[in-house]
């Protein structure tokens, strides 16, 4: 009995130091996959007030889809952190994927405004940064 007590233990020792390794090798994915939770919550949360402000029914399939698609985009983003550290370290591969998404996300955030709100979300930005670019001009 004390020798499978042990052996629990060196187990235990040995998970918790591949999960340490394992963190200590992904830290630089954080800020990306938090920014990227962000924009995932953010779409989701919006994407509920449009059905609620359109009277539509809010189904746990539509919800469903976020958990999914949560997953798929960490996963993408982990494949390619891995692929640009470990194989192809000269192409920015971790920002490419991730960019993609954070559009695919602003792009879906900006439909759920439009349709609540009636705002251009892309329209208004441009607008802003067209405004702020003549007054830099000016000075």
């Amino acid at each position: 009995m004390h020798y499978i007590i042990l052996a629990l233990h060196s187990i235990k020792a040995c998970l918790l130091k591949a999960l340490a390794f394992t963190l200590l090798i992904l830290a630089p994915v954080e800020p990306v996959m938090i920014v990227l939770g962000i924009l995932i919550g953010l779409d989701f949360f919006t994407g509920v007030y449009k059905a609620y402000r359109k009277g539509e029914k809010i189904q746990s399939k539509k919800m469903a889809h976020t958990i999914a698609k949560t997953i798929l985009y960490q996963v993408a983003v982990l494949s390619a952190f891995l692929t640009e550290t470990y194989i192809l370290n000269y192409l920015p591969l971790m920002k490419i994927v991730a960019g993609f998404i954070a559009l695919t996300e602003l792009k879906s955030l900006s439909e759920n405004i439009f349709d609540v709100t009636g705002i251009n979300f892309y329209r208004a930005i441009k607008s802003y940064l067209n405004r702020h670019k003549e007054k830099d001009d000016v000075v």
